[in-house]
């Protein structure tokens, strides 16, 4: 439960930098903006829209945390493997154009 309050306050700091004041306009400096965001979050929460940007929110970061565990699966065999077909990419499709002979050998060197 304890876990709940804290993904939530997280949640609730994500969310409010999304919705929050944005005192960069013109006529905005000097103001409160905690005490206006403050008010924002009152008034918007528990409302359907407040609802759905936490959705989302969770959303974005179950996609992060899916991503880093993929990250840190990948290995250094293979990540020399695509730094090695970026750099060669562009040449292969010169030697396509120019040399077609050659570049059976090139495809050959990414498999």
């Amino acid at each position: 439960m304890e876990d709940m309050k804290k993904v939530g306050n997280s949640s609730c700091n994500d969310v409010l930098l999304r919705m929050g004041l944005n005192d960069n306009k013109a006529g905005m400096q000097g103001l409160d903006k905690e005490k206006i965001n403050k008010i924002i979050m009152e008034a918007t929460k528990g409302s359907r829209f407040y609802e759905n940007e936490v959705k989302k929110d969770q959303q974005v970061n179950q996609r992060i945390e899916k991503m880093m565990q993929l990250k840190e699966k990948i290995t250094t065999q293979q990540l020399l493997k695509a730094q090695l077909q970026i750099t060669i990419s562009p040449l292969s499709k010169a030697v396509l154009v120019y040399a077609p002979s050659i570049s059976t050998e090139v495809t050959s060197l990414l498999a």
